[in-house]
């Protein structure tokens, strides 16, 4: 709702910060590496930080990634990847859910009111880096890799949604360092 802004750094803390009253609410440490990635939830109450680098799992012996509220700066829930690196996240644009990239190059579907795994996607040719849901939620892209980056469609299966491989984009001749869908698009 443009009140708060939250600003990771290279030592891996976040600072929040509330706009109106230009007043820092609350700096905390949150990764062990830099922050690369930070995702709001649809009401903005809610956000989480990631980094491309926290799957190197001899400098983050840690593999829980906290929600934060973007009130108070505190840990509401955390997402549990079972000892593998979480290397981006990103928020569903309407509904509670997140998306994890993680070090072992699959996409977890993770329900932040219930702290449950909804779905796990296919595995990808190398580590998820980079995750973004297009703004209608339909579809997901990731960058798995330097230099490749896959589609998925969002579809539901028993009522769960699950990730359905669309599309492989390859043939980038320099690393890719941002991932963004068109905001208009539906």
């Amino acid at each position: 709702d443009g009140r708060v802004v939250v600003i990771g750094d290279k030592s891996g803390h976040l600072h929040l910060w509330n706009l109106e009253q230009q007043k820092l609410i609350r700096s905390m440490k949150a990764l062990y590496q830099q922050v690369s990635h930070i995702s709001f939830s649809a009401d903005s109450r809610r956000f989480v930080a990631s980094s491309e680098q926290e799957f190197d799992s001899l400098k983050s012996p840690s593999a829980v990634t906290p929600i934060w509220s973007s009130e108070s700066g505190e840990s509401l829930t955390a997402f549990d990847s079972k000892g593998l690196g979480v290397t981006c996240a990103a928020w569903h644009p309407t509904q509670s859910i997140l998306a994890f990239g993680l070090s072992d190059a699959t996409v977890r579907l993770w329900d932040a009111d219930t702290s449950s795994v909804l779905s796990v996607s296919d595995r990808q040719p190398d580590t998820v880096l980079k995750i973004r849901f297009s703004p209608n939620g339909r579809q997901v892209a990731t960058q798995c890799g330097a230099q490749n980056i896959v589609l998925w469609q969002l579809v539901k299966e028993a009522e769960l949604p699950r990730l359905l491989r669309r599309d492989f984009l390859t043939g980038h001749q320099s690393r890719i360092t941002l991932l963004e869908f068109d905001e208009t698009s539906q």
